[in-house]
């Protein structure tokens, strides 16, 4: 694998599936499954014959690209591996399932990767505008039907597909390597922990912070209950569908895979040592951020909307919005965890630096509001546009001086990151074929 490669853009992606098709290769197809909220179509690449069928998904998150250039090494390498052609699987790859949401994020793809650069140029659309969590869901209370268009075209891939296997590549920004599965199968679990614990990334201990999710093995966990989440009693609420593993294994009795791999390494992940820090350090340090970045969102976010004509603004907005809507919910939130703990309690390193995920995550919404008011004013004249856009890069500069002040971020090599979503893969797939024959 190249040691070279280079975030993908939509338009790279597109390319280079014109160039497979017009090989003509007998065993591969190429297919429009839906088309993307600006009409742009959505292909499905399916290679082979087999008894069971894999579909593998990228960019299920726009800001998370890396999962794109997993697909086309998988189809560089069934192409070209034999030992992968007899495995009795047909194959079924979407190289990005959310091509808008790629297209806004391309100014950070396209630049060297810096926390300050991504944060100020990313986009994660709102949560019930994501093709990973639009899925149809009817509970006794809740009933979600608005479908994204990237969602019905994935809704479209898994009923032509009706796959055994499916695997939503997604990533994260920071904190070590990580598996969900849909069923614990233990000897799969450990193998998918091993790949893990060798990544040299570090294993995260936790998941997805605010998934609370059962653990299966170090770093492998279950997928998060939507159900529960949709009737939990935290301040921030479910508001949007079910997710691609949940609807697959209801619809198709599907085991689903994703394996997160963080853009960034912290060497503190990898340090078991005492880092001087309790956990009523963070809490204390967290719910002052947040609390001042509740006050840039309720101060802001609502200024914008009358300012707002393309497509592209509302996503970006609608997403701001979200945290806005929610911004009482992110205090809240820190002091229920904070009145559950010893304050007093001591953290290794690695915890230590596995729990600054939050303070990432605090960036994100001030980067949104930057970027919006670049964007508007140069179009418009308003003083309020004006100053959102100052005082959320003063809240984006203190955060990010405050994160770098305690970690250095190492940009991870793709290649790295691919290999080790690859690796997950065609273990899961292998282990699946052997327990399905015994």
């Amino acid at each position: 694998m190249s040691e070279a490669l280079t975030f993908p853009t939509i338009e790279a992606l597109e390319h280079r599936t014109d160039e497979l098709q017009a090989k003509k290769l007998p065993n591969v197809t190429i297919q429009v499954i839906g088309k993307s909220r600006s009409g742009r179509d959505i292909r499905m690449i399916s290679i082979g014959q087999g008894a069971r069928s894999a579909l593998i998904l990228g960019v299920p998150h726009p800001n998370e690209p890396v999962g794109a250039l997993t697909v086309e090494y998988l189809i560089d390498k069934i192409l070209n591996d034999k030992t992968l052609q007899q495995l009795d699987i047909q194959w079924h790859f979407i190289k990005a399932i959310d091509p808008e949401g790629l297209r806004l994020n391309e100014a950070w793809c396209t630049q060297p990767l810096t926390l300050r650069s991504y944060m100020e140029n990313h986009f994660r659309p709102a949560l019930a505008r994501q093709p990973e969590y639009t899925f149809p869901l009817n509970t006794d209370d809740y009933t979600f039907t608005q479908s994204t268009p990237e969602n019905l075209a994935w809704q479209k891939a898994l009923d032509l597909v009706k796959p055994d296997f499916q695997s939503s590549l997604h990533h994260a920004d920071h904190g070590g390597v990580f598996h969900i599965v849909s069923d614990n199968q233990a000897e799969l679990s450990q193998a998918l922990s091993a790949i893990a614990a060798n990544s040299g990334l570090g294993v995260n201990p936790v998941g997805d912070p605010g998934a609370q999710a059962q653990p299966f093995a170090a770093g492998v966990f279950a997928f998060p209950n939507i159900n529960a989440m949709i009737g939990g009693e935290g301040p921030i609420g479910w508001s949007a569908g079910n997710s691609g593993a949940h609807y697959a294994k209801k619809q198709f009795d599907t085991f689903s895979l994703t394996t997160e791999v963080p853009l960034w390494h912290d060497a503190r992940l990898l340090d078991t040592s005492p880092s001087g820090k309790t956990l009523g350090d963070v809490l204390e340090f967290q719910l002052a951020l947040f609390s001042e970045l509740t006050a840039l969102l309720k101060t802001h976010a609502p200024s914008f909307e009358p300012y707002i004509e393309t497509q592209d603004q509302r996503e970006i907005f609608e997403a701001l919005k979200e945290w806005h809507v929610n911004a009482d919910g992110f205090a809240a939130e820190l002091t229920m965890a904070a009145g559950a703990v010893d304050p007093a309690t001591p953290l290794p390193t690695h915890i230590y630096a596995l729990r600054s995920q939050l303070t990432l995550a605090a960036m994100r919404p001030a980067g949104l509001m930057r970027r919006l008011s670049h964007d508007l004013v140069q179009h418009v004249e308003s003083e309020e546009l004006l100053a959102a856009g100052t005082d959320a890069s003063v809240f984006l500069d203190k955060a990010i001086m405050h994160f770098e002040e305690e970690a250095t971020l190492e940009p991870v090599a793709l290649s790295k990151l691919v290999q080790i979503q690859a690796d997950a893969i065609l273990l899961t797939l292998k282990h699946l074929a052997t327990a399905k024959s015994k």
